[in-house]
């Protein structure tokens, strides 16, 4: 997670462009009035050759908080109807999303999708954050036979984050029902953390478009669905296009760390995103080491070492975690060797490998394939 409230300046274009009602006749100059953004800082941004090498290139790739604040609050002065985040967000396409749109929909599953949204939802918007949840028998929160996905308002804004969400949620309900290849109907429900609209047609409206069974004053805001749908597969499942959107994914995302100094972050995607590539292909370049990772933030070793401390982490544990993650992901999903996922790992040596496979799991890693394998 970044630590600014940061927002794609792509959605600011699509909103600027977007078919509001009560709109019409508002200029674009006049909905950025205050915002300190202008129309050509907007079309200046390529957003899809963004990454960390060249985002001091681009800095208008993202917009902080205060900024977006200031664009919502000129469209809602300017007389677009209470309903406009749905309405928006239905005329959003998977090309508006990027390649996180294109990686969700060429997903396994409908739980690969979601868990595409959750981890890569900051490069289009830092103003949220969200997870995917199930039945836990010890909180008695859900029945056996559903999950839920947890949608978090990060800025504290009563009115303009909530649009905010109410976009967000309405993407996420089309992710859901395009991979499930039906209406969602009675099988949703959403909660929403924030009273109705007052405006009687407007709640209707809204209920209209959302098209699932809404509540209001909840403990959090959530969309409620049967946990067996997790499984169902995207009819646009294409393991080829969904790794390389993933790849696309983890270099505008380290860009996006990069512009918000998260050193965590940093060395947790700059490795996710090495083991990615090298699980596709043997790479000749070495596993990124804590110097490069400083060097993104321009620190130095030291200091990043200390940023590092500051949020309880260390360059040596976030590895440690990286490599298990991907061990895992290599055993299950790739015929490597175990020869050939130690190298890919980083390791030196194959009995390194199987020392330290041994000590997270407490078994081989072939034992683990073994016993794993469908």
């Amino acid at each position: 997670m970044t630590s600014e409230l940061l927002f794609s300046s792509v959605y600011a274009r699509l909103l600027l462009r977007a078919e509001i009602a009560g709109l019409e006749n508002v200029s674009q100059q006049a909905l950025l009035e205050n915002t300190g953004i202008t129309e050509a800082d907007l079309n200046s941004v390529n957003f899809s050759n963004i990454n960390n090498n060249n985002i001091n290139q681009n800095k208008n790739a993202y917009l902080a908080w205060p900024q977006i604040r200031a664009l919502l609050a000129n469209i809602k002065d300017a007389g677009a109807t209470p309903d406009w985040p749905i309405r928006f967000a239905e005329q959003l396409t998977i090309a508006s999303h990027g390649p996180m749109g294109f990686a969700a929909l060429s997903a396994a599953n409908l739980e690969s999708a979601l868990h595409v949204l959750i981890d890569y939802h900051a490069i289009r918007t830092a103003t949220i954050n969200a997870a995917l949840e199930k039945s836990d028998a010890e909180k008695n929160t859900l029945p056996a036979s559903h999950c839920q996905l947890v949608i978090n308002e990060l800025t504290g804004d009563a009115i303009y984050g909530r649009q905010i969400a109410e976009t967000t949620i309405k993407v996420v309900l089309t992710v859901i029902e395009t991979i499930i290849g039906h209406s969602l109907n009675n099988h949703v429900q959403l909660q929403f953390a924030y009273p109705p609209p007052d405006n009687q047609n407007i709640l209707q409206a809204m209920q209209t478009s959302l098209a699932v069974e809404c509540n209001y004053n909840c403990e959090q805001t959530v969309i409620v669905f049967p946990v067996s749908w997790l499984g169902i597969v995207s009819p646009l499942y294409d393991e080829a296009v969904y790794r390389a959107n993933i790849i696309k994914c983890r270099e505008q995302i380290q860009a996006l760390y990069q512009q918000s100094n998260d050193p965590v972050a940093i060395v947790k995607n700059r490795l996710a995103h090495y083991f990615e590539q090298n699980r596709e292909a043997k790479l000749t370049e070495p596993l990124p080491d804590l110097n490069q990772c400083a060097a993104l933030l321009n620190l130095s070793p030291r200091t990043f070492i200390r940023r590092l401390e500051t949020q309880g982490q260390s360059y040596k544990a976030l590895l440690r975690a990286a490599r298990m993650e991907h061990a895992l992901d290599m055993l299950s999903n790739t015929y490597l060797g175990v020869n050939d996922i130690a190298d890919r790992l980083g390791y030196a040596d194959a009995s390194n490998f199987v020392r330290a496979f041994r000590q997270w799991f407490d078994q081989t890693p072939a034992a683990w394939r073994k016993k794993h394998s469908h």
